[in-house]
């Protein structure tokens, strides 16, 4: 019996068509998760404006075309090609920009993305970038300004979420056999129940014909104790009725006493933070310029980059021309051929 069920379900093509539904309904669900980019993301933003605000359109010459295409200006081949030489990457413009993308959620704000599978690469590019941009749109156009208003940080990576696709690819499983195979089901328990024979009373035998009960007839006499007098019960006298209790009255509630509010704890007002001092680093700023400018000349592909990055950390020196330690990595990275060529090290007094 139950190999013909099985046998009448595997020919329906309703089972079929919920088989194949579900496969790929998983496989979906497989190559959804599996094809997830796992890369490291890297974020920074950037305002351009001028000094009373952000960028729009028609304020101090400022085009609606430009304020529309600032992503393109970051994702130029010119700040392409300073990110690959300064952190000596190892592959091309274009491939670095294909991992760069650009948000402008309203006219003047970028929010600058990068992904890279290595987490310290991602967020090097992302300051990097964050670093060449503000002095290219301040050499290009005197009259904006491009602060980072948000450090490059990393904003981690998105997972695969396996459970999740998986959940989703077992629900339409579910509803896809439901809704095929739910109106055979019952088709098929209607067609048993209708098969079934239906109950058949019980025989009549001896047996019961001896258990039936007997009914005298109305020409017998009566029996004899039907004939004898019964004895009539003498009534009971009547008793007094029980006169009903009064209740006492409900007594009034005491009223609770007022409450009385707690009087108000003022808060400790808050210590004030330490003061945060920048740590200072092994480089001086005013020895690190004049070493640029008398070499200049012999990397003449590279002075106006070292330049830029000059007027963009002389903000940065102290009063005795020291740079802070979180730029000494920059500074290496960045004049180190000019440094080499000189043979003599920049590096103030640690005192």
């Amino acid at each position: 019996m139950y190999v013909g069920a099985v046998t009448r379900v595997l020919a329906d093509w309703r089972f079929w068509v919920a088989l194949a539904g579900t496969v790929v309904a998983f496989a979906v669900a497989a190559i959804v998760s599996g094809t997830v980019d796992r890369s490291w993301r890297a974020e920074t933003t950037i305002i351009v404006g001028t000094g009373a605000g952000p960028l729009r359109p028609g304020e101090n010459g400022a085009t609606k075309q430009l304020a529309d295409r600032l992503d393109d200006l970051v994702r130029s081949d010119q700040i392409a090609a300073n990110t690959i030489s300064t952190l000596h990457l190892r592959e091309s413009r274009t491939s670095l920009l294909r991992r760069i993308s650009v948000a402008v959620p309203e006219p003047g704000l970028l929010r600058i993305q990068v992904r890279d599978s290595n987490r310290l690469r991602a967020q090097q590019i992302a300051q990097e970038i964050g670093f060449l941009f503000p002095q290219l749109i301040e050499r290009r156009f005197p009259q904006l300004k491009a602060p980072v208003w948000d450090a490059a940080h990393l904003v981690g990576r998105p997972g695969r979420h396996w459970g999740r696709s998986l959940g989703i690819a077992a629900v339409v499983a579910a509803l896809l056999w439901i809704v095929l195979l739910g109106p055979l089901a019952a088709r098929r328990a209607q067609a048993a129940l209708e098969a079934r024979p239906a109950p058949q009373p019980p025989p009549v035998g001896p047996a019961v014909a001896a258990a039936a009960p007997v009914v005298p007839s109305a020409s017998a006499p009566p029996p004899a104790s039907s004939l004898a007098p019964t004895a009539v019960p003498e009534p009971e006298p009547p008793q007094p009725e029980a006169q009903p209790v009064p209740e006492p009255e409900p007594q009034p509630e005491p009223e609770p006493p007022p409450e009385v509010a707690p009087p108000p704890v003022e808060p400790e007002p808050a210590p004030a933070p330490p003061p945060v001092t920048a740590e200072r680093g092994d480089w001086n700023f005013d020895e690190l310029q004049a070493l640029v400018r008398e070499h200049a000349g012999d990397f003449p592909d590279r002075a106006e980059e070292w330049e830029i990055y000059l007027e963009s950390i002389r903000d940065y020196a102290g009063s005795d021309g020291r740079l802070p330690a979180s730029l000494d990595w920059l500074i290496w990275d960045t004049f180190g051929d000019v440094l080499e060529r000189r043979g003599t090290s920049l590096r103030t007094d640690p005192s």
